[in-house]
């Protein structure tokens, strides 16, 4: 989830929640969901770019079972913010 870039983003940021029921959109390839992102940029620059590395991230299996399973907030962080 993101919107496009504009002036009411103050600073680049990621919000990420994972879900103890999955979701169900309709999607035979994404579905179920279990972790939602949502990000916010100031610059189309930085909007592709959170979205490219975000998908090269979540292109591992091992990246994405850890988040499903991890529960220390900062690990989590520190392992995103090291993408």
């Amino acid at each position: 989830a993101h919107a496009r870039p504009d002036e009411t983003v103050k600073e680049t940021c990621m919000s990420m929640i994972t879900l103890k029921e999955s979701v169900k959109f309709g999607s035979k390839q994404n579905d179920p969901i279990e972790i939602v992102f949502t990000f916010g940029a100031k610059s189309g620059d930085d909007h592709l770019m959170a979205l490219q590395d975000l998908a090269k991230f979540l292109l591992s299996e091992e990246n994405v079972k850890f988040l499903k399973k991890e529960t220390d907030r900062e690990k989590i962080v520190e392992k995103l913010v090291n993408i």
